[in-house]
């Protein structure tokens, strides 16, 4: 995957992965991106973001990002001694509707699951019409 993303312009990476709203699993395939020249219109304040990020992802590469995902099972063996602890900090979950997370199959079925781990007085913030999430 890292070769792949090396053959695509950085920045064009991040302005797709950050505007995106298609709420289905992201499969990478180059029918997914599109044309790596299409016009992806962005505020002011995301570009500079998105240089910033680019500039250093341009220098290491994506293979850190990547490795995280692939221990994935190493992580949740790590976090196992804190199973069934609450989250008690002040915490604030927002999200756009339109976010992949929140619309992720499956997610939304979760949250009874979740709801015993998190403080009571920490309510979710969903955004209408917006398409990400903190």
């Amino acid at each position: 995957m890292e070769a792949y993303f090396a053959r695509m312009d950085t920045r064009f990476i991040f302005r797709k992965l950050l505007t995106t709203r298609d709420t289905g699993a992201i499969s990478l395939s180059p029918e997914w991106w599109g044309p790596p020249d299409q016009d992806i219109s962005l505020p002011s304040w995301l570009s500079e973001y998105i240089d910033c990020l680019a500039a250093k992802f341009d220098e290491t590469g994506f293979a850190g990002a990547m490795n995280f995902y692939s221990c994935l099972d190493l992580n949740w063996e790590l976090t196992t001694p804190w199973t069934g602890a609450k989250i008690m900090a002040p915490t604030k979950y927002m999200a756009g509707e339109e976010a992949m997370s929140y619309n992720y199959t499956g997610v939304l079925e979760l949250k009874p699951r979740v709801d015993p781990w998190v403080d009571p007085r920490v309510d979710p913030i969903r955004w209408v019409g917006v398409g990400r999430e903190s």
